[in-house]
């Protein structure tokens, strides 16, 4: 099998002993919810080379960019996490958008779809099927079925790697939170 082909069949966002499944804590710091205006990076910039941490913490952000996890959609979530932001599912009013499946899990992944508390998450757009921070509908299924579906009829929830570009949320999101504008 050539390496295209491992790359594609590689499940990128899929890091234990990471936050989430693919944020790297601080290792001298807590775990702090980023929320109003706590720790952005000024003027938009972000310093980053390789396993992002959430948020400004200083210095270098390190993404994690390891094999099969080079595709544009990777880098950009990868990216949006140093900007300060969780995965979409993780919402803490996430169970209004989409039904999770725990039964359908790996054991070890379940972390990945545990729900921010209130006081824990930037609710600054709308929720948002179609976000780079939001995963897959087969995201760490255990048996190949869906282990989350969108509670609106039609959406498919697909894979950030897969996509290219920031949804108009995304935007809206990450204009609020630095008080910028996109054109």
């Amino acid at each position: 099998m050539d390496s295209a082909k491992k790359a594609l069949k590689y499940k990128p966002l899929g890091n234990p002993n990471y936050l989430f499944g693919d944020i790297k804590l601080h290792p001298k710091k807590k775990f702090v919810s980023l929320r109003n205006a706590l720790p952005v990076w000024p003027y938009g910039t972000v310093p980053y080379k390789i396993h992002p941490h959430l948020g400004r913490t200083g210095g270098e952000q390190a993404l994690s960019l390891g094999y099969g996890c080079l595709f544009k959609g990777t880098i950009i979530h990868e990216l949006i996490h140093a900007l300060g932001f969780h995965h979409e599912q993780n919402r803490s009013d996430r169970d209004e958008f989409v039904t999770v499946f725990y039964d359908r899990i790996k054991a070890k992944e379940k972390y990945a779809f545990r729900r921010l508390a209130p006081n824990k998450n930037r609710l600054l757009s709308p929720y948002d099927y179609h976000s780079m921070m939001h995963y897959a509908s087969d995201a760490f299924s255990k048996d190949g079925r869906d282990t989350m579906i969108a509670k609106k009829e039609g959406i498919k929830l697909v894979d950030p790697a897969t996509r290219t570009k920031l949804s108009q949320f995304d935007i809206i999101k990450i204009s609020r939170l630095y008080r910028c504008s996109f054109n």
